[in-house]
This record gives C-alpha cells, structure tokens and sequence, in this order.
C-alpha cells in the first residue's frame, strides 16, 4: 500500500504543475482532452473540522489553513464541488482552490474499479458522499467533506486515527469522526468486482425420505438464493432433468413450473427420484436493479486548478443467474433374504422346496417393491399398492438392489407343503450397505409309529343249582367271554 501512495502522490505532484500526461496510457481507459468547470457550494459549512486527533492544527504540510482539506481562501465555506451532478474530490495540492471557470483538462474514463492507481480513491468515494450512504446520520454537507478528507487524507500517507473532527468550541463530532473512519477504511478493503451470479444458501439438513404411490424421492434443501450486491425481488428456476426432479417451494410437494415465479424470500426445495444417480443441474435466474459506478480522472493543465476525482453512477436492471448442482449418494443399498427348511432339526437343501415359496417385501408407507429380475437379482423400479411376488433362486437367496434406504417389512406370502415359517413377516432395515435377513421354515409333518393293539380276557365262574333228582357232586362250569379289542392309538 506504501508503493501505491508514493506512486499517487508522484501523480498528484506531476499533475499540479501542469504535466497532462503523469498517468500511463492502459488499453481499457479512455483518454481525451475536455473542458469543463467545477462548481462549489459555499452556501453550508460543515459542522466541524478536521484537525490532529488531539484537536491542534495539522500541519502546513498538509494543509494552509488550520483545519485540514479546507480552503484558506474560502473562509472554510467551501463544502460540495461537483460536476455534471456528480461529486467531484480534489487529488491535486493541499491548495484546494475551486475550478469554477472553464478549463482544460486530460480526462482518464471508464478507468476499471480494481485499477491500482485509483482503486483506493474509488473505494473511498463510493463508499461515502458518491454513495449518498452514512452510517453516522450526517448531512450531505457533511458526509462530502468526511470523504474528501478520507481522499486526501489517504493521498498524504495520513493514518486515520491520526485525525479527527471537532466543533468550534474544541469538542470532538463523534459522528463526523466514527464516518471518516468508516470511509477511509474502504480504501484497504479487497477488491470485489460486481457480478451477475446469483447463490444459493446451502443446506446442512440430511435428505428427507418421501414416498407416493410408486417412486421414492429424496428430498434437499432448504435453498435460499441471494445476491452479494444487490436486493432480488423474485426468482425463476430451470432445472437439466425435470421427469427425475420436483422443485417446490416450502417443502410442500407441489411441482412448481419452470416459469413459476419465486418470491425472493421464499425458499425451495429439491425432490429427486431416488434411482436417478446422475447430477441435476438447476438454473436459477433472477433480475436485479443494479447501481455502478465508473471513476474518471481530470488532470489539469492549468496548475491554478486542482485535478479532479469523480464518480458517474448509472443504474440499470441486470439479469442474474446462478446454478445449483446436486446428486444422489448414499441413498440406496441392497437387501438379501436367506431361506433355511429345517426338519428334525437338520437343514434340508431340496429344489422342490426352494422353488415353491413366495415373497414380498413392502415399504413403511405399506407399498410394495417391484423390480426388473435379471442374473438372479432384482433390481428395484418403482413401489405399487399390489404385492409383488418373487422366488427364491438356486442358493435359496432373493437379492434386491437399488432399494431406497428406509425400513422394509419382508413378507412370506406362499410356503413349500409341509413346512411353516417360524416369522412370515420380518422387519428390516435398509443401508447403503448390504443388509441381510433370515426366514427360517420348519417342517410340519411328525413321524408315526404302527397302532398297538392290547386283549383282555375275562373269566367267570358260575355255581351249580342242585336239585335232590340230580347228584349232589358239584361240576364247575367254565364260561369264556369273547375276547375284547380295545385299540390304542398312540
């Protein structure tokens, strides 16, 4: 910055005496003799002075009369000096004569805001009275002359604390004061050059699962768009893939058209199909009411009249626009089901009963997966109401891919004959890793033995009646009942 100040000051020395020619020729300046003449208002005097911070004069060096960047000529009146309207800063000698009659001078146009020789200058200008901005409530009045002092205060290598404004009766203006500081701080601000892009705030919150009726998306976002230099009103958005995308606004999921108008405080949101994997480019365009301001220089020829510093400000309605990229990752994984026959404890590896059973697997919102089987697996397409039915391969495995992640039911819905599920339904929980799941059938059928078969005989005896014409020799009559089956199936 030192060089810079020794290179404006050599200029500054060079152009009051009358060298028309102190600033190097550059390709994007424009360079041309004008006449013109500088007007002063005396009618205002600022509403204090500029001296060394603890209120004494400043120096001859700097200056002809007590106050610094004020005339001894004009009896401190001298306030505003302008040009076709603009304001106009002196960067000759501390003799701030007014041109106010017409001159010629060397005029430097369309001179580019970052150029090292008046970057600073510019800063400084256009962050006060060219502005018309004041964070302290000064007057223009005031607000002209805090900047022209920041401008020559810079020219001369003079610290800014090193000075101050004070009221007639010796106290310190903290506004007039607090505002100098704040302009001749713009002077060593980075160079940011205006442009037309428009950004986006981005969004720190994880994607948001949504489901309709067959697809999955993945919803980004909140998205704020803003410009760094100017206001917008409203905002319009394009986007590289709108049959994978839905754009809405405040998150609700309505389909916003490409000419829909945002307002600009209104934020959006991005819903992109959960199998779309390539990159969605969104296009945001705006329209902006845009202030620019163009520095010329005018180095006098005559060295009774000071060089002179100033602003044309146009304003214009720009158009904006900025993109926004996003893409799919870590939104999908893959599930495996595994399937075991068990009987008497002992697993079985039989086609006939891998090939019989079938399953489905729905989401949390009860939609079932449909997919395209190829090589085995089933690559996932979309969600339906009707359960989608699949079978167990050659390993007795189902594998799914491209599975939006989110918690899934897994469901037997056909079993092999014989056998019965130990869980027809499981619950799992889909990653971006391979998530595996076990059904376990187990065989209904036990094993019989042959029936038992158990006789029992019974034996009774009966007394004879004796008469006194039969023998009284007792005989034993023998009766065997028929033998009895009693059949015990065990």
């Amino acid at each position: 910055m030192k060089k810079f100040i020794a290179l404006i000051s050599s200029l500054i020395v060079l152009g009051a005496v009358g060298a028309g020619t102190a600033l190097h020729s550059k390709a994007d300046m424009k360079i041309e003799t004008a006449e013109f003449s500088v007007s002063a208002d005396r009618s205002q005097r600022p509403s204090s002075y500029c001296r060394n911070a603890d209120g004494s004069p400043v120096s001859s060096d700097y200056s002809s009369s007590d106050n610094f960047c004020i005339s001894q000529y004009a009896n401190g009146n001298e306030t505003i000096m302008s040009y076709d309207g603009y304001p106009a800063y002196c960067i000759g000698n501390h003799l701030q004569n007014a041109p106010t009659s017409l001159m010629q001078a060397t005029r430097y146009s369309d001179i580019p805001y970052d150029d090292p020789e008046y970057a600073a200058i510019f800063r400084i200008a256009a962050a006060g009275a060219s502005s018309g901005r004041t964070d302290y409530n000064l007057n223009s009045t005031d607000l002209y002359y805090v900047t022209q002092c920041a401008v020559r205060g810079y020219l001369y290598g003079i610290a800014p604390e090193s000075l101050a404004f004070f009221y007639d009766d010796g106290t310190l203006n903290d506004n007039m004061t607090n505002e100098f500081f704040r302009i001749s701080y713009a002077a060593y601000e980075e160079y940011i050059p205006f442009s037309s892009e428009l950004k986006t705030t981005s969004s720190d919150e994880a994607p948001v699962q949504i489901f309709t009726d067959e697809k999955c998306y993945f919803r980004y976002g909140p998205f704020q768009p803003y410009s760094e230099y100017t206001d917008i009103s409203y905002y319009t958005l394009e986007c590289s893939a709108e049959e994978n995308v839905i754009i809405s606004a405040f998150g609700d999921f309505i389909p916003a058209e490409s000419e829909t108008e945002f307002q600009s405080k209104c934020p959006f949101y991005v819903y992109i199909d959960s199998t779309y994997t390539e990159e969605v480019n969104i296009t945001i365009n705006s329209e902006a009411h845009v202030t620019r301001y163009n520095p010329t220089v005018y180095l006098a020829s005559d060295t009774a009249f000071q060089n002179i510093f100033q602003i044309n400000i146009t304003e214009a309605d720009e158009q904006l626009s900025g993109e926004l990229k996003l893409v799919n990752t870590d939104t999908t994984g893959d599930i495996q089901l595994n399937k075991k026959f068990l009987a008497d404890n002992t697993e079985l590896n039989d086609l006939s009963l891998i090939s019989q059973p079938r399953f489905s697997v729905k989401n949390q919102n009860g939609k079932y997966v449909c997919g395209i089987q190829t090589d085995g697996k089933i690559i996932f397409d979309h969600f339906s109401s009707e359960p989608a039915e699949f079978a167990l391969t050659s390993d007795s495995v189902i594998y799914i891919s491209g599975l939006p992640v989110g918690e899934y039911t897994v469901c037997e819905i056909k079993g092999a004959d014989g056998f019965e599920a130990q869980n027809a339904e499981i619950a799992i929980s889909n990653t971006i890793e391979l998530n595996t799941c076990e059904i376990i059938n187990e065989s209904i059928t036990t094993t019989t033995t042959a029936p038992v078969t158990t006789t029992v005989t019974e034996t009774t005896t009966i007394a004879e009646t004796t008469t006194p014409s039969e023998s009284t020799t007792p005989s034993d009559i023998t009766f065997t009942l028929p033998e009895t089956t009693v059949l015990l199936t065990i």
